[in-house]
Protein backbone atom coordinates (compact mmCIF):
# COMPACT_ATOMS: atom_id res chain seq x y z
CA UNK A 1 0.00 0.00 0.00
CA UNK A 2 3.21 2.13 0.33
CA UNK A 3 4.29 2.01 -3.09
CA UNK A 4 0.55 2.44 -3.95
CA UNK A 5 0.33 5.98 -2.19
CA UNK A 6 4.08 6.79 -3.76
CA UNK A 7 2.89 5.89 -7.35
CA UNK A 8 -0.31 7.96 -6.79
CA UNK A 9 1.62 10.95 -6.11
CA UNK A 10 4.07 10.97 -8.87
CA UNK A 11 3.75 12.79 -12.21
CA UNK A 12 2.46 10.35 -14.77
CA UNK A 13 3.79 12.43 -18.06
CA UNK A 14 6.43 10.22 -20.12
CA UNK A 15 5.81 7.28 -17.87
CA UNK A 16 3.45 5.43 -20.37
CA UNK A 17 0.88 5.12 -17.65
CA UNK A 18 -1.39 7.56 -19.55
CA UNK A 19 -5.21 6.37 -19.42
CA UNK A 20 -7.73 8.90 -19.73
CA UNK A 21 -10.95 6.99 -18.41
CA UNK A 22 -9.46 3.59 -18.37
CA UNK A 23 -7.44 4.98 -15.21
CA UNK A 24 -10.44 3.97 -13.76
CA UNK A 25 -10.26 -0.17 -14.96
CA UNK A 26 -6.56 0.58 -13.07
CA UNK A 27 -7.96 2.13 -10.12
CA UNK A 28 -10.49 -0.99 -9.63
CA UNK A 29 -7.95 -3.88 -10.14
CA UNK A 30 -5.42 -1.49 -7.44
CA UNK A 31 -8.31 -1.38 -5.30
CA UNK A 32 -9.08 -5.53 -5.87
CA UNK A 33 -5.41 -6.13 -5.27
CA UNK A 34 -5.33 -4.18 -1.94
CA UNK A 35 -8.81 -5.93 -0.62
CA UNK A 36 -7.24 -9.48 -1.72
CA UNK A 37 -4.42 -8.83 0.35
CA UNK A 38 -6.07 -7.48 3.18
CA UNK A 39 -8.50 -10.15 3.52
CA UNK A 40 -5.23 -12.77 3.44
CA UNK A 41 -4.04 -10.53 6.11
CA UNK A 42 -6.71 -9.92 8.89
CA UNK A 43 -9.88 -11.90 10.05
CA UNK A 44 -11.27 -9.33 10.60
CA UNK A 45 -14.68 -8.09 9.76
CA UNK A 46 -14.70 -7.21 5.68
CA UNK A 47 -17.94 -4.71 5.90
CA UNK A 48 -16.84 -3.06 9.52
CA UNK A 49 -12.99 -2.79 9.40
CA UNK A 50 -11.14 -3.62 6.00
CA UNK A 51 -13.54 -1.94 3.46
CA UNK A 52 -13.80 1.45 5.73
CA UNK A 53 -9.98 0.94 6.04
CA UNK A 54 -9.58 1.10 1.78
CA UNK A 55 -12.09 3.27 1.11
CA UNK A 56 -10.43 5.88 3.40
CA UNK A 57 -6.74 4.94 1.78
CA UNK A 58 -8.66 5.68 -1.14
CA UNK A 59 -10.16 8.82 0.31
CA UNK A 60 -6.26 9.92 1.30
CA UNK A 61 -4.94 9.51 -2.07
CA UNK A 62 -7.20 11.12 -3.59
CA UNK A 63 -7.18 14.63 -0.77
CA UNK A 64 -3.28 14.57 -1.77
CA UNK A 65 -3.24 14.34 -5.32
CA UNK A 66 -5.58 17.66 -4.75
CA UNK A 67 -2.27 19.18 -3.12
CA UNK A 68 0.01 18.52 -5.96
CA UNK A 69 0.59 20.34 -9.10
CA UNK A 70 0.30 17.42 -11.30
CA UNK A 71 -1.85 15.31 -10.02
CA UNK A 72 -5.81 16.30 -9.18
CA UNK A 73 -8.63 15.28 -7.03
CA UNK A 74 -11.32 13.07 -8.53
CA UNK A 75 -14.53 11.25 -7.04
CA UNK A 76 -14.76 9.21 -10.01
CA UNK A 77 -11.53 7.87 -9.25
CA UNK A 78 -12.35 7.57 -5.03
CA UNK A 79 -15.77 5.44 -6.97
CA UNK A 80 -13.84 3.22 -8.96
CA UNK A 81 -11.83 2.25 -5.88
CA UNK A 82 -14.81 1.15 -4.25
CA UNK A 83 -16.29 -0.70 -7.02
CA UNK A 84 -13.22 -2.46 -7.17
CA UNK A 85 -13.39 -3.12 -3.30
CA UNK A 86 -17.02 -4.34 -3.89
CA UNK A 87 -15.98 -6.58 -7.27
CA UNK A 88 -13.46 -8.34 -4.63
CA UNK A 89 -16.07 -9.17 -1.99
CA UNK A 90 -18.29 -10.78 -4.83
CA UNK A 91 -15.88 -12.89 -6.58
CA UNK A 92 -14.64 -14.17 -2.74
CA UNK A 93 -18.53 -14.79 -1.87
CA UNK A 94 -18.78 -16.34 -4.66
CA UNK A 95 -15.99 -18.66 -5.04
CA UNK A 96 -16.70 -19.13 -0.93
CA UNK A 97 -20.46 -19.95 -1.82
CA UNK A 98 -19.78 -22.23 -4.87
CA UNK A 99 -17.11 -24.08 -2.79
CA UNK A 100 -18.82 -24.73 0.45
CA UNK A 101 -22.06 -26.05 -2.28
CA UNK A 102 -19.52 -28.12 -3.84
CA UNK A 103 -18.43 -29.77 -0.86
CA UNK A 104 -22.35 -30.83 -0.12
CA UNK A 105 -23.73 -34.21 -0.96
Amino acid sequence: MAIGLVLALLPMDGMGLEFNNRDKLAHAAAFFGFAFLLDLATLRSFWYWKAPLLLSYGAVIEILQAFTPWRSFSVADWAADALGILLYWLVWRGLTHYATAADKP
